[in-house]
């Protein structure tokens, strides 16, 4: 990523920050991780997202419409939200992932995980941590989910900051995008310190809901942070962020008409965090 694209990154949602810190830090109240699963003394991460942002229709010189939108993961926890990730040779396509957990005094422990890093050459070029994030669109009715992102992984770290008032925030990045690898990596870095964000604009590649053949009219984007629960944070309630957005039959205009946290939609009957691997339709080639 070039020092241009960091910027952007930067510079995409700053201005809402300090409006948007408020909500949730009050969404972080919300249902708290099993105690057994989390030892006394961890330091665990507490992972949020800001409402969707910048959202619009692109339409393909091939026609295909896409619903693009920005992205920002932050961490509201006690410590930092750190993954590493690792393979024992260039010849073994994926990396194992595991999350760091610092400890009250000092120290980490390592926790197990699920989750997968795979190398995007997507124009990202480097290694991302698998389904971190999940995006939906849901119908305002209950019916379940219409659509799901094209985009599944993240290389995520500091880019911008958030909220420098919470305990161990620190006042400079501690974790930077040199260390999401390159195709001969055997091993990567990953983290979002306290009160951090990471942010992923609305124009970069497959920042979008494939929309085509949808029709006009209300719906649900729904954004998930930890869908499937491969990390340890303190709270689970508060991993989910929503717009009730109206999509037109043409035009590139999407109309926002409601937002807020939580996981349940209002009026869309129960739509908890999404289990399960993504099932996703093949990545088209950057042009289409």
């Amino acid at each position: 990523m070039t020092p241009a694209r960091i910027a952007a990154r930067r510079s995409t949602g700053v201005a809402i920050a300090a409006l948007l810190a408020l909500g949730l830090m009050l969404a972080g109240g919300l249902t708290s991780v099993d105690p057994a699963t989390a030892g006394a003394t961890d330091r665990l991460p507490d992972l949020s997202l800001k409402r969707p942002e910048l959202m619009s229709i692109q339409t393909t010189a091939s026609g295909v419409r896409r619903l693009r939108f920005s992205t920002s993961i932050v961490n509201i926890g006690a410590g930092p939200f750190e993954t590493r990730a690792s393979r024992s040779s260039t010849s073994v396509a994926k990396m194992n992932v595991r999350q760091v957990i610092y400890l009250q005094g000092g120290g980490t422990r390592d926790h197990t995980t699920n989750a997968f890093a795979t190398y995007a050459g997507d124009g990202h070029d480097h290694w991302h941590v698998e389904e971190i994030a999940r995006y939906d669109l849901f119908r305002v009715t209950p019916g379940g989910s219409l659509a799901r992102d094209n985009k599944v992984g993240f290389c995520f770290f500091d880019t911008n900051p958030y909220n420098l008032s919470l305990p161990n925030a620190p006042s400079s990045r501690q974790y930077f995008q040199s260390s999401c690898g390159t195709t001969a990596s055997l091993s990567t870095r990953n983290g979002i310190s306290v009160g951090w964000s990471d942010i992923y604009p609305a124009n970069f590649a497959f920042q979008w809901i494939t929309i085509t053949g949808i029709p006009a009219g209300e719906y649900y984007l729904k954004m998930t942070v930890n869908p499937n629960g491969y990390f340890l944070e303190t709270v689970k309630g508060n991993n989910c962020t929503w717009a009730r957005i109206r999509i037109p039959a043409t035009g590139s205009t999407v109309t926002q008409l409601s937002s807020g946290w939580g996981c349940t939609l209002p009026g869309a009957g129960p739509t908890p965090i999404p289990t399960g691997r993504a099932v996703v339709p093949p990545r088209p080639p950057s042009g289409g």
